[in-house]
C-alpha cells in the first residue's frame, strides 16, 4: 500500500526562477520531480553538492550564499530571494561600460 503521503500531489515550480531552480535541483540529486516546497537537504542534498548548485544558479543570474541556502531551504524562498539580489559586481561594471570588468 502506497503511503498517504506520497500521494499527495507535488506543487509544481512557477515559470522563471522558480522552474530554474528546481531544474538544477533535479540535475544534481537525480531526481524526477522536485516541487516549489521542496528543500534541498530534504531531498537528499549535502554542502558538496550546494557548492555545486549555487555556482549553477548563479550561472543564471541568482547570486545567494551557503548561508541563505541553509536559510531558505525550499525552492521557492530561494527562487524569491534570488529574484531580489543585486547582479555580480562584473556584471555592473560591464553594463556601466567597463569592457574589461
Amino acid at each position: 500500500m502506497v503511503e498517504p503521503a506520497l500521494l499527495q500531489a507535488i506543487a509544481q515550480p512557477q515559470p522563471g526562477a522558480e522552474s530554474l531552480v528546481a531544474d538544477v535541483w533535479r540535475d544534481l540529486l537525480g531526481l524526477d520531480q522536485v516541487g516549489r516546497e521542496d528543500g534541498f537537504f530534504d531531498l537528499g542534498g549535502d554542502s558538496i553538492l550546494l557548492i555545486r548548485m549555487l555556482s549553477r544558479i548563479r550561472e543564471h543570474g541568482i547570486v545567494l550564499s551557503v548561508a541563505d541556502i541553509y536559510r531558505l531551504r525550499t525552492v521557492q524562498a530561494i527562487a524569491e530571494a534570488g529574484a531580489t539580489t543585486q547582479p555580480s559586481l562584473p556584471d555592473r561594471l560591464v553594463s556601466a561600460g567597463w569592457e574589461h570588468a
